[in-house]
């Protein structure tokens, strides 16, 4: 499949997640945005869960890959997990 399409495929993880944030109807003012946070809240979650395992499997693995791909479409995300990765390189003496 085409990278460039896959994220355009309705089955496909990145389609979900940005059509969560898309279909907000902009009525729902603090609601939509509660929501919004509560999804980059446990992307980022999981995302410095996966990161900090020592021999992730495949799977694990292609669930990093799918957070990074949203976070090219979420600045919000983006910027969250550079300090995640930043607090992780800084623990382990890295910077």
């Amino acid at each position: 499949m085409n990278k460039r399409h896959r994220y355009q495929h309705s089955n496909s993880f990145l389609f979900k997640a940005m059509k969560v944030n898309a279909t907000q109807k902009p009525n729902k003012g603090v609601n939509a945005f509660v929501t919004s946070q509560h999804l980059v809240k446990k992307l980022l979650q999981e995302y410095e869960r996966l990161v900090m395992l020592s021999s992730p499997s495949n799977d694990e693995l292609t669930r990093i890959e799918q957070i990074l791909e949203l976070a090219v479409y979420d600045t919000e995300l983006d910027n969250l997990i550079n300090q995640v990765d930043e607090q992780i390189a800084s623990e382990m003496g890295l910077l």
